[in-house]
């Protein structure tokens, strides 16, 4: 009888209160699962307002550049021909460096352990900011005054100035990494993620020479040498998931760090050889007078 009298004194608040979870129930929770018509376009919205805003700034840009009369036909066919030549150097930089990436991964995970790789991978990837940012710097502002000075007495006098102004940065920018590296991988990731200085500062060391080889790249690039180009991709990654192979057995953060830093100084050595080997087959007119001026 008492329980009973318990029972019944609890009914009406527990009657409430299923009532109230009720309500909740079909209010906010449907709402989330049954989202609104305006919920629904607002992605929509977003991507058409996305493309107005690309549209008027396409327009825009465009409305920059002076017009011009289009190129003849023989300038076309010519230049498709040199594209054509890039073809093979696009497809090995584009199968062999991500197949290498994979390579490697798998070779350090069965002989250091996933652990590490990750840590190795953390410093890759924070380093990534300085390699990626020459690489775009290289790319964008010195590889067009080098391939318009080819062929003529001042290309080696850019390719010095690309060369300062680049490695002279990245080495800053790599220094300063390596002094704030435990803040940076335990901001961004965990303190966990720790190497020793021993390893940042060949890994780093290694990326700065990365950054050497590819001014000498753009060199090669500016002067058309795509087969140079295709030969030396192979002494880059594909050379460390080789080197990384061959001395599995005892491999460590260390050892792995001093096989990046001592591929990139052969690819270095070896895109710099074929630059100062390389001449042009034919200077052409006017090259020194229709290039960008120093």
């Amino acid at each position: 009888m008492a329980s009973e009298r318990g029972t019944m004194q609890r009914g009406p608040t527990a009657g409430a209160q299923e009532q109230a979870a009720w309500a909740s129930e079909a209010t906010a929770p449907a709402g989330r699962r049954l989202p609104s018509p305006q919920r629904e376009r607002k992605p929509a919205l977003a991507a058409l307002a996305l493309l107005l805003i690309a549209a008027a700034v396409w327009r825009y840009l465009r409305s920059l550049q002076p017009a011009a009369a289009p190129p003849p036909p023989a300038a076309l066919h010519e230049l498709a021909a040199k594209l054509r030549n890039y073809i093979p150097v696009g497809l090995a930089i584009g199968i062999m460096s991500p197949a290498s990436m994979l390579l490697i991964r798998g070779l350090l995970a069965g002989a250091l352990g996933w652990a590490d790789v990750g840590y190795l991978q953390a410093l890759w990837r924070v380093s990534e900011w300085v390699t990626s940012a020459s690489a775009g710097v290289l790319s964008l502002v010195f590889l067009p005054r080098l391939a318009a000075s080819w062929g003529a007495p001042r290309f080696r006098a850019e390719l010095a100035r690309s060369a300062r102004f680049v490695l002279l940065a990245a080495a800053a920018l790599l220094a300063l990494l390596y002094f704030n590296q435990h803040a940076i991988l335990a901001l961004l990731y965990n303190a966990q993620f720790r190497v020793s200085n021993t390893t940042a500062a060949l890994f780093l060391l290694g990326c700065w020479m990365r950054v050497g080889s590819w001014v000498f790249l753009n060199g090669l690039f500016a002067a058309h040498r795509t087969r140079a180009i295709i030969i030396g991709e192979v002494l880059s990654l594909p050379l460390l998931a080789l080197l990384l192979r061959m001395n599995a057995q005892g491999m460590t953060l260390e050892r792995t760090a001093a096989l990046y830093l001592a591929v990139y100084c052969i690819y270095l050595a070896y895109n710099a050889a074929a630059l100062m080997l390389a001449r042009p087959g034919s200077q052409r007119p006017g090259a020194g007078q229709d290039g960008l001026r120093a």
